[in-house]
């Protein structure tokens, strides 16, 4: 194989590649990627068993071939070479790598590209179409309901289903359900599915999709795997095999919740931060703490208490006017919600102090509903 390219061209790619990859203590050719020339086609392809990615870039290719590289050790060498300018890449049958740019020349070894992990190949053309932006902004919008617990596999992970033109995203830990409805899907295929992705590649499509060049980008399903794809980035996600629990028949039982408060976003965002602000020493302890919310004529009351340390509390305008009812919140659940609320006014969806509570951004739009539903804490 011999290829010549330009440094600009592959340094991003090799720097998004060494992200992904395993950092230690996994199968060592992992820690590789799979360079491929072929067909006029430069590829660079990676894979963490999870999340397999294959960049297409352009080069001039001399001499047709492929080959396994370290990822690390070739990205210390490529970055330290001069901006824009021409690499060499070339290899012979002792799987030795020869990088060459104006003055310098390295020598590394390499393994051949049947040791590596097999790259999916794309064999269906059932996918719809989403803008990148729109979709990772759903995804920013769920993920941070999801456990955390890597033991807890089938909720350690963000659910996604397609039915009918209409896409649901949700995510949830048991104490707290973010779910994110995207109507009008462009589905011309009209196929529908329901998946589960680890958290983990999760996190991973929000920082690969930026790389995409195209705003709107496939997305479909191959064979248990998801993919996205627009055309320089091709990515394959492995789905989590498992029931996610049943969000739809939450969302059903919220939805009759009759008692509703409308309140400005910032204004709850800042009261529960000032009350953040008192309990700071006993969060980096880990002891329980809780934000009450006292609901009352045309007011509500945030306030907190903790034992030797003190209280504070402060009011914020609503429309409500029923009698008094109070809300214990663990109050890192309700920040991270209002955090990913774009919308002035957010309204208060509840029954009493113990059932689930909705909060949900206004108004309510008929292409993209969000619905957050958190249980209060029993004190």
């Amino acid at each position: 194989m011999n290829v010549i390219l330009n440094k600009n061209k592959i340094i991003k790619v090799l720097r998004s590649i060494v992200n992904m990859l395993p950092k230690k203590g996994t199968i060592p050719i992992l820690l590789n990627f799979l360079f491929k020339a072929k067909n006029n086609v430069i590829e660079l392809s990676a894979t963490n068993l999870e999340i397999t990615v294959r960049w297409l870039i352009n080069g001039e290719i001399i001499e047709e071939g492929s080959i396994v590289i370290p990822a690390k050790k070739f990205l210390d060498i490529i970055k330290n070479f001069r901006d824009l300018c021409n690499i060499e890449i070339f290899t012979n049958d002792t799987k030795q790598i020869i990088i060459k740019s104006e003055q310098s020349k390295f020598k590394i070894f390499g393994f051949s590209e049947f040791e590596y992990p097999k790259i999916p190949i794309l064999e269906t053309n059932k996918n719809f179409l989403i803008n990148r932006n729109l979709f990772i902004s759903v995804l920013k919008k769920t993920i941070f309901s999801a456990s955390k617990d890597q033991q807890e596999y089938i909720i350690n992970s963000v659910f996604l289903m397609l039915k009918n033109g209409r896409l649901d995203v949700v995510s949830t830990d048991g104490k707290r359900l973010s779910y994110v409805k995207l109507n009008n899907i462009n589905n011309n295929d009209i196929f529908d599915f329901k998946i589960i992705i680890s958290l983990k590649t999760a996190f991973e499509l929000i920082r690969l999709i930026p790389l995409m060049d195209n705003i709107n980008i496939k997305i479909g399903i191959l064979n248990k795997q998801m993919f996205v794809l627009d055309h320089n980035i091709n990515i394959f996600l492995t789905t989590i095999d498992g029931i996610f629990p049943d969000y739809e028949q939450i969302i059903l039982k919220v939805k009759k919740l009759h008692t509703k408060v409308n309140v400005e976003t910032k204004k709850i965002f800042l009261a529960i931060k000032q009350m953040i602000s008192l309990s700071k020493r006993t969060i980096a302890i880990n002891e329980a703490i809780s934000v009450k919310f006292s609901f009352s004529l045309n007011n509500l009351k945030i306030s907190t208490y903790i034992s030797g340390i003190g209280y504070g509390e402060s009011l914020v305008k609503t429309d409500y006017t029923g009698e008094l009812i109070e809300l214990n919140f663990n109050p890192v659940f309700i920040i991270e919600i209002l955090q990913n609320i774009d919308s002035k006014f957010i309204t208060f969806k509840f029954f009493n102090s113990i059932h689930p509570v909705v909060i949900q951004p206004q108004p309510i739009r008929i292409d993209l509903q969000h619905i957050y539903v958190v249980m209060p804490l029993k004190i």
